[in-house]
C-alpha cells in the first residue's frame, strides 16, 4: 500500500512503475473478506484506486 500511496502521491500510475516481470496485486487484502463498516469504507476506497488504475 505505501508504494500505491507514493506512487499516487507522486502523480504516477502504480502499476506502471513495477519493475519487468513484478504483478500488481493486493494480496494482503485481498486474503481476507472485508465486512465491517470501517472495512467497507477502506473497500471502497481500493475499489476507488483500481478503478483509477484501470483508466486509460
Amino acid at each position: 500500500m505505501v508504494f500505491i500511496r507514493d506512487n499516487a502521491a507522486a502523480g504516477k500510475n502504480p502499476s506502471t512503475e513495477l519493475s519487468s516481470g513484478t504483478k500488481f496485486t493486493y494480496a494482503v487484502l485481498a486474503s481476507r473478506e472485508l465486512a465491517s463498516p470501517e472495512q467497507m469504507v477502506l473497500q471502497n476506497l481500493i475499489d476507488e484506486v483500481t478503478r483509477n488504475l484501470l483508466k486509460p
